[in-house]
């Protein structure tokens, strides 16, 4: 098998495994909502929310910045890697324990508070996760990612079947998803060695550099956390349990179909880092096809979730949720703003410009606070969605503006105008058919149009797709990596 086939082969399996992920996650949600309910799902994603703030403060940043630094040439990522994930892990473990300290001072029912000392654990996996994922970006071994998880999510859902056959606690269920992600890091930092040696590491003079390289995004980031949790937060000290939980069964949509965004601006950063050094106008061509492919993918998404987002959430959520799929369809928005926001942040690593939208991010987050603010007394969890939406368009926007000011790169709307015009077919037809046929026939028939129409008027052109594809392979045969049969 070629080179170029292998890695186009693994770049199959990673989204093929994301989309078991994806599925194997939807199952397990639709069996929380309907066991806990609308308060016992508002507790869940009080506990979440909260455990994910203090996570966020605790990246720094340091996931894009190894991504970003181990692609370029004479780095020691042993000691680069090992290092970033010490200093990770020792953040991790201060900053969530004074999380779980700090919850006693809300006004919370026990029962969250004690979710968030159990949960703790569980975000710092994740932290240590999301540090190795730039090992796997580098050598273009992302499905293995995906492996792991996906045998993270059978743990999640055989810990929450357990969960509902006994009877138990929303505690166990916590306890469950902290099992799934160490699960997820053993298998992740199994596979991890066959490309770096981890290793606690203590090289201070090394801390210092990367602590300075992370610092702007670790300002970014902690701003940007507001923006994206503010709402759930907010919304669970003004309201009830259960309005946190018909939010929350909408917004973990949102959170499972933004891990694709993520796995394709990933794909890129490699790339956009290492011809942004030395090719500028290689740099932009990426930059704007992978613009290109993201529009083809996010009308569709957002115009088959506005018409089919009620019987969905009634679906996965039972009667109880029929309210989260008006909420929904705000937030169907927000997650194409953020699929545009991953691709437009990670141009700007890139390109060593995270500085300069760290403004955005404290912009968008006073934005989000006074949204949230004046919106949710009057709205509820309608107006947590338009708080959220707003400040992901405005992030995504601003963020765009940057880079075109910056490096003098624009965004061509031609694919994007042909994605529209394949959109007006996709709405023609879900407006003719019925109601009641059910949504999965409605949602395949539509979107086949649509697809179809994309592809007839050259709105799809697949050889994009296989150049950014080739310029990886090429990036990996500079470094002289080559991956074997037994790597798939």
């Amino acid at each position: 098998m070629s080179l170029a086939r292998k890695v186009a082969h693994n770049t199959l399996i990673q989204f093929v495994g994301k989309g078991i992920g994806m599925v194997l996650a939807l199952v397990t949600v639709s069996l929380m909502l309907r066991y806990l309910g609308q308060s016992g799902f508002g507790q869940y994603t009080t506990i979440m929310a909260y455990l994910s703030v203090f996570s966020i403060m605790a990246d720094l940043g340091l996931y894009l910045v190894v991504t970003r630094e181990i692609s370029k040439k004479n780095v020691d990522q042993d000691k680069f890697v090992s290092n970033a994930m010490t200093i990770k892990g020792l953040s991790g473990l201060l900053i969530l324990t004074i999380g779980s300290l700090v919850i006693w001072l809300f006004p919370y029912d026990p029962i969250v508070k004690w979710g968030v000392v159990v949960g703790a654990a569980s975000y710092l996996f994740i932290l240590l996760n999301q540090t190795l994922i730039g090992v796997f970006q580098k050598y273009f071994s992302m499905y293995k990612v995906a492996v792991a998880e996906v045998v993270g999510r059978v743990v999640w859902l055989i810990a929450v079947i357990l969960v509902i056959y006994t009877q138990s606690s929303i505690l166990y269920m916590i306890f469950g998803i902290a099992l799934s992600n160490l699960v997820n890091f053993l298998v992740l930092f199994f596979y991890s060695g066959k490309y770096v040696k981890v290793h606690l590491a203590f090289d201070f003079s090394l801390w210092k550099k990367i602590l300075i390289m992370t610092a702007p995004l670790a300002f970014s980031v902690v701003f940007n956390l507001i923006y994206f949790k503010v709402d759930t937060l907010f919304l669970s000290i003004m309201k009830s349990e259960s309005d946190v939980g018909v939010y929350g069964a909408a917004y973990k949509v949102l959170e499972v179909l933004i891990t694709f965004a993520a796995i394709f601006a990933g794909l890129l950063l490699p790339v956009m880092s290492r011809f942004f050094e030395e090719d500028r106008k290689k740099f932009a061509e990426i930059y704007k096809k992978g613009f290109d492919v993201l529009i083809i993918f996010v009308v569709p998404l957002i115009i088959g979730t506005m018409f089919l987002a009620e019987p969905i959430m009634a679906f996965f959520g039972g009667s109880d949720f029929a309210d989260s799929g008006n909420v929904l369809k705000l937030l169907i928005i927000a997650t194409g703003a953020i699929f545009f926001s991953h691709l437009f942040g990670n141009a700007a690593v890139a390109a060593n410009k995270q500085h300069k939208t760290m403004w955005v991010y404290i912009f968008t987050a006073i934005l989000a606070v006074v949204l949230c603010l004046w919106l949710i007394p009057k709205y509820s969890y309608y107006g947590a969605a338009m708080s959220t939406v707003i400040s992901e368009v405005s992030a995504a926007i601003f963020i765009a503006l940057i880079i075109w000011r910056l490096e003098k790169v624009g965004l061509n709307f031609r694919i994007a105008g042909k994605s529209l015009f394949a959109g007006i077919f996709m709405v023609i037809v879900l407006f003719i058919m019925p109601n009641s046929w059910n949504f999965a026939i409605r949602g395949l028939i539509s979107v086949l149009i649509y697809f179809g129409i994309a592809f007839l008027i050259r709105a799809i052109l697949i050889g994009e797709v296989k150049e950014i594809i080739s310029l990886r392979k090429e990036e990996l045969k500079k470094e002289g990596v080559v991956i074997k049969n037994n790597d798939l």
